[in-house]
């Protein structure tokens, strides 16, 4: 189905999640620190196809040198937090690198997504029944990038989703 068709089934109608108009999208590309990889990958093809990075989480932990270190104050840890959901909240679009290992905070970032309204993409498989609550969803991170720019278009038209 077409993302179109999903809003208005969720009650939205004409102008519901009307698409970021302007010259850059800024987008969130969220996935598990175990797999930051793949984050990291996603993040520079976006940047090679011309996309704002809300927040580049990647390069945070890898600054700190670990997603959640046992040695960091709750001050540390809530200014990282707060670091990551001002990225989602910023955010114009919101991409889910489906998480094969364990993850906390890309799923509590996804629920901010969904929450304030966020054109959301998931790339990849999982076994969580929330993945389906995406707009749109991809089977692979370069089919996901595909669509992102595909919604980066469909902005530009100036039309909704």
């Amino acid at each position: 189905r077409r993302a179109r068709d999903r809003v208005q089934e969720a009650g939205g109608g004409e102008g519901a999640r009307v698409c970021h108009r302007g010259a850059a999208v800024k987008v969130y590309i969220a996935g598990a620190s175990q797999e930051i990889e793949r984050a990291e990958r996603a993040i520079h093809l976006a940047r090679v196809a011309a996309f704002e990075i809300a927040f580049d989480w990647p390069a945070q932990v890898r600054e700190v040198g670990d997603a959640n270190p046992a040695d960091a104050s709750d001050g540390q840890r809530r200014a990282w937090a707060d670091a990551l959901l001002t990225g989602v909240d910023g955010c114009h679009a919101f991409w889910l690198l489906a998480p094969a290992a364990p993850t906390i905070g890309a799923w509590i970032e996804f629920g901010r997504a969904l929450a304030r309204g966020k054109y959301t993409l998931v790339s990849g498989r999982g076994e969580s029944i929330f993945l389906a609550s995406a707009l749109e969803s991809a089977a692979d991170d370069e089919t996901g990038l595909a669509m992102l720019c595909a919604y980066r278009q469909r902005c530009s038209a100036g039309g909704a989703l």
